[in-house]
């Protein structure tokens, strides 16, 4: 139908620095399909607050397994069921495990029938997922073969990879901009957040202000979470890159 190739077409949300957009229309995507509740809004006098969020809180951390397990559950039922799904290559699982252990997420063993299912609203290949699931589930003929899964795969990975593209690329370019911006004394509060290439102390830090991680070269040794105060050194624009080291404060 016409939401479906609409959804097709994009295949994942995109979020930019600029604002999001939706892989289904806004007018589902910021209404029914929303989570936020919303009853009235002031538009003559607004007011914006700000919270500080631990994403690393324990109750994300469980929403998150939570979630990868809801995954892992669905893989080993249609695999067990022998539905025709979107599973992720095993190799990419593997590294995606790997990461979140290394950010102190809990062991879970899991099937290596990897797939994904808990974004239909975001992620065209989990509402494809969701489609052949119902259909088995409510013995009905099942929407897509294996031919039509695998064809859809490729498809959606390709439009998947440019969306990402373009998000990095708008996130590049808005950070370029907001340090180009700066004076050219400014110091910055962040937090070290881990390792690139530990070996030649390139790393990820957290910037507070702009809530983005950047790498930056330290000239010490640094713990994990460890709070920094960093500079700009440089920006190149038309590369979208900017250099940053850490401040040295009186």
């Amino acid at each position: 139908d016409m939401l479906d190739s609409c959804a097709a077409k994009r295949a994942t949300s995109i979020y930019l620095a600029s604002g999001t957009i939706p892989m289904f229309p806004w007018q589902l995507a910021g209404g029914p399909m929303s989570l936020l509740e919303v009853d009235d809004v002031n538009l003559e006098q607004p007011e914006i607050a700000f919270e500080r969020v631990d994403w690393a809180s324990p109750a994300r951390q469980l929403v998150a397994e939570c979630m990868i397990m809801a995954s892992g559950a669905a893989g080993s039922f249609g695999a067990a069921e022998q539905v025709a799904l979107p599973y992720r290559l095993y190799t990419l699982a593997q590294r995606h495990r790997q990461w979140r252990l290394s950010q102190g997420a809990i062991e879970i063993n899991l099937p290596e029938c990897n797939l994904k299912v808990t974004s239909p609203i975001r992620r065209y290949s989990d509402l494809v997922a969701h489609y052949q699931l119902k259909a088995h589930v409510a013995g009905q003929k099942l929407p897509f073969t294996h031919e039509g899964i695998r064809d859809i795969t490729n498809a959606v990975g390709s439009r998947v990879k440019s969306s990402v593209r373009l998000s990095r690329e708008s996130d590049r370019y808005w950070v370029a901009q907001y340090f180009q911006q700066q004076p050219q004394e400014a110091v910055f509060s962040a937090v070290f957040l881990r390792w690139l290439r530990e070996d030649s102390r390139l790393g990820i830090v957290l910037v507070e202000d702009i809530a983005r991680e950047i790498p930056i070269k330290m000239q010490r040794n640094v713990q994990l979470g460890e709070p920094l105060f960093i500079k700009c050194i440089d920006v190149d624009a038309p590369n979208l890159t900017v250099k940053l080291a850490e401040a040295k404060m009186a």
